[in-house]
């Protein structure tokens, strides 16, 4: 086998590693089952798996950036500067 030279090669391999470990965290978190029956804020997650928050929000994050979860969204009754509906996100 040839030596890495080129840092994209090396990348690769960390990247591929970091999409590994989220989807074995969600798996262990028992995630997709969890989300498969309603979607769920962030802190519902937190609660129902005892991952704090704020690493519960970098797991989600990683899962939608590899393509193994979307974030939805909900209208809310609040509306934003142009009039438009502000969204509750849920996962």
């Amino acid at each position: 086998m040839e030596p890495l030279t080129d840092v994209r090669q090396i990348s690769k391999i960390a990247y591929g590693y970091m999409a590994s470990q989220t989807l074995f965290a969600a798996l262990e978190f028992g995630l997709f089952s969890l989300l498969s029956r309603r979607p769920k804020s962030e802190q519902e997650i937190a609660d129902e798996t005892g991952v704090a928050v704020n690493r519960m929000q970098t797991v989600l994050s990683a899962l939608v950036s590899n393509g193994l979860l979307t974030r939805g969204f909900i209208p809310s009754p609040w509306k934003g500067r142009k009039g438009r509906s502000i969204g509750i996100g849920e996962w």
